[in-house]
């Protein structure tokens, strides 16, 4: 398994509470360093460089977390953003 192999990846090795959720392919975490608030980093288990490197299998998976990850981020800057964002910017 890529995960276990680097120990300094901020993705294999997040901090206490930086983890939204976690499926079998994917994670998201709170950004450490956002671009702005509620700001969620989608990232597969496995180290790839680029989107098109990721199987399909994670691609879908990657792709069904957005709305997980909008969720989470909706209901954690409901209190801090008002009203709150209604579009999130999709980077890769």
């Amino acid at each position: 398994n890529d995960s276990n192999k680097n120990t300094k990846c901020p993705f294999c090795h997040p901090r206490d509470g930086e983890v939204i959720f976690s499926s079998k392919l994917v994670k998201a975490v709170w950004d450490t360093y956002p671009l702005n608030p509620g700001h969620v980093l989608l990232v597969p288990h496995r180290h790839i460089a680029r989107w098109f490197d990721a199987t399909p299998e994670e691609q879908v998976a990657l792709t069904s977390a957005i709305e997980q990850a909008r969720m989470a981020t909706l209901l954690s800057t409901s209190s801090i953003v008002s009203p709150p964002p209604s579009s999130m910017p999709i980077i890769q």
